[in-house]
């Protein structure tokens, strides 16, 4: 239970969160179930905004979608921002102030502003993080202007103290005025006693912090061998001293972390608020209009004029900040959830987001947007608008705005959907990749479990592609059987769910009977006439998908790849294997508007590409460079080749834990050796940084290659007789076999009449031998480009 600055309360108990849980299973049991099943009837209701009744999955309840959709977590969700920001700065109290355009200013106050501008305006803090520090690491040129800028101000404020003091009437007509500047001076100074400046980037870099730190766990172990001892008369006061001593340490370090945290934020807020004044005159809303970090040649330019911006102040008498922080008004979440609104695709929409992955809520969100763009034909629906009671898009472009301040979910994909069992199958499989030419353990710092993102996400991203063309070949299935029985689109829904009523009355299953579903398998036997028998299995995939079912999805590919098992069949082969099917059985009509096998090999195509695409290859920022040339520094001071993105990593994690062990034996007896632990400490967390990236680089690659097993190429090849004016077209087919490092495409059918080829790794070169001048009309196609291609031939 927390209070917003207004007193409200956040409030949400236990009982409160397992009623929302029962409505929200209900809700997405149900649209699972019809979603797998093509109840079309469900999202026509959904999607028409209107109220309607949904039963639990065994039909034993009915209730309104409304009712499952007024949830608790929705009256308390634009409290959410309270609670972050409390957690990250609870060093701060509401009467603590910072110095900031040379005026003091209450440090909460300011710190909110900056938040909300930042949420406003996406990529701002991320811009003033990159002026502070490189690759992790603060930023030495720019804390030396930092420090340069502190001991200026401390000596000017020294120097104006020392005046007040020997002008005793000053001194005591101001003596509020001059109790404050003293008590900022002994901070300043503090700061330089312990830190030698304003701040440090890490508290735990800290040579005084560390001293403390170790006396305290000194004494904190001591603390408990007397207590294992026994408490008689003597360890009783031995542990009243070091409970006492134990205060002031505490005391001490509380301090020094409180200072640090509130000077490091002094500054930082020093640098941003200079930024918007000497770039856009301290105009908030002209800022959050007309900034663009990307614009400017990256950060180069504003690099330059760090100095300007920790040095600007404003003008005595110029209350412009003071006035910004008197009457900004916070742009604050606007109240979507509340009773009286009617949209209850919105607060599905919502609750989908902020419960899933956090891997796939972009393309969530991303998806939604475009085909409601593209149902509606706007760009923008004015919510004021009173003809048009569609508030989605208004509400969609609201809830964009507030993402941040609403996330209070955060797990992923390999978290989330991997049982135990799966996940140690794949982390060993994973490991088995990485050292697949000698056994090396991870340094310590890494652990395989933190690859399984990077696998799981692209894998699934293929497998939203396969799912959407399953998708439309069932559209076009239903289409097709319309037009051959010459009945509506929804007789031919009718006439499927039917089928599978009948399928389970034989069952003498009453709770399957009770829907009427599409099923699948029914459907295509039902559209292709059984001229093609179905064989089992062939359409496993769409299950599979629907059910999660990772073994099959994940485990099965990476057994394919990894050589332990080559008689699973492949994830392409799959696919090949339907569209086979449903382009013999003309199951591949043109009533979406699109061709929908060309659409699966585009959507494709752009999956490959952003594998291949491992890094930037136009543009490369600054902050990239500066990261690249420290590794390459680090990596070369240790003897080891650096390359980006092709590192020898089984030689690189032999460094590092030699590395590592040599770390554990440094004894700081000295300054210099102390510095000496530093330096290898953050030169091990660089090289950890690059191993990594490499690993990450890797197992893209590993993902490229289960994605692309087994693919097929189509090359369509139109020969047109002139002379006798007809034209013959025939199909080659190309598949894409992966055996180990061994990659290459080879002839999947046989040669046509008329045809001569040659393939060479992936480019084939056609000739037609009906033309007089064959080597002149010859044609070479790299099979890389696209996955169905066009050549045409004209014989004389």
């Amino acid at each position: 239970m927390e209070k917003d600055k207004k007193g409200e309360k956040i409030d949400i108990s236990q009982e409160m969160i397992e009623e929302d849980l029962r409505k929200i299973l209900i809700l997405f049991s149900r649209l699972r179930h019809s979603m797998v099943h093509y109840d079309y009837e469900f999202y026509q209701a959904l999607y028409s905004g209107k109220d309607f009744v949904i039963s639990d999955k065994n039909n034993l309840e009915n209730r309104m979608i409304s009712q499952l959709l007024d949830l608790n977590i929705f009256k308390e969700l634009s409290k959410v921002k309270l609670i972050k920001d409390k957690a990250i700065s609870n060093y701060l109290d509401k009467n603590t102030t910072i110095h900031v355009l040379g005026q003091d200013i209450k440090a909460i106050r300011l710190l909110d502003i900056y938040r909300d501008i930042c949420g406003s305006k996406n990529g701002f803090n991320k811009f003033i993080n990159t002026m502070i520090t490189i690759s992790g690491e603060e930023d030495r040129e720019y804390k030396e202007k930092v420090i340069e800028h502190f001991n200026k101000k401390m000596e000017n404020l020294s120097t104006y103290l020392e005046k007040l003091e020997k002008q005793d009437n000053a001194k005591r007509n101001n003596k509020r005025v001059y109790n404050l500047l003293k008590q900022k001076l002994i901070e300043q100074q503090k700061l330089k006693e312990w830190f030698g400046g304003p701040y440090v980037y890490d508290i735990h870099s800290s040579k005084r912090y560390k001293e403390l730190y170790i006396e305290r766990k000194k004494l904190v172990d001591r603390h408990s061998k007397l207590f294992e001892e026994g408490l008689d008369e003597k360890n009783k006061k031995e542990l009243t001293k070091i409970n006492d001593e134990l205060s002031k340490l505490n005391s001490e370090m509380k301090e020094m972390t409180k200072l640090n945290s509130k000077y490091r934020l002094q500054y930082k807020l020093q640098l941003a608020f200079g930024f918007i004044l000497e770039e856009f005159d301290l105009n908030i809303d002209t800022f959050i209009n007309n900034f663009d970090k990307d614009k400017d040649l990256i950060i180069s330019n504003f690099m330059k004029k760090r100095d300007i911006y920790l040095n600007r102040v404003l003008d005595r008498g110029d209350n412009r900040l003071k006035n910004i922080i008197k009457e900004y008004k916070f742009r604050d979440t606007e109240d979507i959830f509340c009773n009286d609104r009617d949209n209850n695709l919105v607060k599905l929409y919502i609750l989908m987001y902020i419960l899933l992955p956090v891997e796939i809520r972009g393309d969530f969100l991303g998806f939604v947007k475009k085909n409601y763009y593209d149902m509606k034909h706007v760009d923008f629906i004015d919510k004021k608008d009173k003809e048009d009671k569609d508030t989605f898009f208004h509400d969609l472009r609201l809830f964009e705005k507030n993402i941040r301040k609403l996330e209070i979910t955060d797990y992923s994909l390999s978290s989330g959907f991997l049982s135990k069992e799966h996940k140690v199958d794949i982390e060993k499989k994973i490991n088995d990749f990485i050292n697949r030419n000698g056994a090396m353990k991870l340094p310590e710092d890494i652990t395989i479990e933190e690859f399984n993102k990077s696998l799981i996400l692209p894998i699934m991203k293929n497998y939203q592609i396969n799912f959407k063309l399953l998708n439309d070949i069932e559209i076009s299935a239903l289409f097709k059987i319309a037009k051959d029985r010459s009945i509506t689109f929804k007789q031919a829904i009718d006439e499927i769910k039917n089928e599978d009523i009948k399928k389970n009355s034989k069952k003498n299953d009453k709770n399957n009977h009770k829907d009427k579903n599409i099923n699948f398998t029914q459907l295509m036997k039902r559209a292709l006439h059984e001229k093609i028998p179905y064989k089992a299995g062939m359409y496993q995939i769409r299950n599979n998908i629907s059910h999660i079912d990772m073994e099959q999805l994940y485990i099965d590919p990476l057994n394919s790849y990894m050589n332990s098992n080559k008689n699973n069949i492949t994830i392409s082969e799959q696919i090949e294997k339907i569209i086979d099917v449903c382009v013999t059985g003309g199951v591949t009509g043109k009533e979406l508007n699109n061709n929908i096998i060309n659409d699966y090999y585009m959507k494709k195509e752009k999956l490959v590409f952003n594998l291949k695409l491992r890094k930037q290859n136009d543009i490369v920022s600054i902050e990239s460079q500066e990261k690249n040339k420290r590794e390459e520094f680090v990596f070369k001071k240790y003897g080891l080749d650096y390359k980006d993105g092709e590192i020898n990593i089984i030689e690189v994690i032999q460094k590092v834990n030699s590395l590592q062990e040599e770390l554990r034996n440094i004894k700081e007896t000295s300054k210099e050796k102390l510095k000496n632990k530093e330096t290898l400490f953050r030169d091990i967390s660089l090289i950890n940084g690059t191993i990594r990236k490499n690993i990450n680089f890797k197992i893209k690659e590993m993902v490229l290659d289960i994605v692309r097993m087994d693919e097929i190429r189509h090359i369509n090849i139109h020969i047109y007789y002139k002379g006798e004016n007809y034209t013959r077209s025939n199909i080659i087919k190309f598949k894409y076999a992966i055996d180990g490092e061994n990659k290459k495409y080879y002839l999947k059918q046989h040669e046509i009449n008329d045809i001569n080829l040659e393939l060479k790794d992936k480019f084939v070169t056609l000739i037609c031998n009906m033309d007089k001048h064959p080597n002149k009309n010859k044609q070479t196609i790299n099979l890389e480009s696209n996955y169905i291609q066009n050549v045409k031939f004209i014989i004389p």
